[in-house]
């Protein structure tokens, strides 16, 4: 989902592609990315593109894990409502860094606002934004 907000910050008027840096560790997403957008910069480097950052938008949620280990999907019953611990580790490292941080959850479900503590804050619509 980090890919779709490049594309359309690289699409914008108010960024210049040239300024966002997209980091995953799969290389194969970033390859088709910059094979779209070139001027944008690819890393498979989090904390070094967290370094080199004025704002960090982080990409959270979705499913992780499989069949009954999964942390969603269908037939699947959430013991907490948290991040995945991959994803709560990444924040954690990532608000270590002191760099503004914007997370944009992608799942059909709530999660815990126990990163309101890492600075960051719940917007639920756009008039907050």
């Amino acid at each position: 989902m980090g890919g779709a907000i490049a594309r359309g910050l690289a699409q914008g008027t108010i960024i210049p592609a040239s300024d966002v840096t997209v980091a995953d560790p799969f290389s194969g997403n970033l390859e088709t990315l910059q094979a779209d957008y070139p001027e944008i910069r690819v890393t498979t480097e989090n904390p070094k593109a967290i370094e080199d950052a004025d704002i960090v938008i982080l990409t959270l949620g979705g499913k992780h894990g499989t069949c009954s280990m999964a942390s969603m999907g269908e037939g699947v019953d959430a013991t907490n409502i948290n991040l995945p611990e991959c994803q709560d580790a990444f924040i954690r490292k990532a608000a270590k860094l002191g760099k503004p941080l914007i997370g944009v959850h992608f799942d059909g479900r709530p999660i815990s606002m126990q990163y309101w503590r890492l600075g960051i804050r719940p917007r639920w619509g756009r008039r907050q934004l």
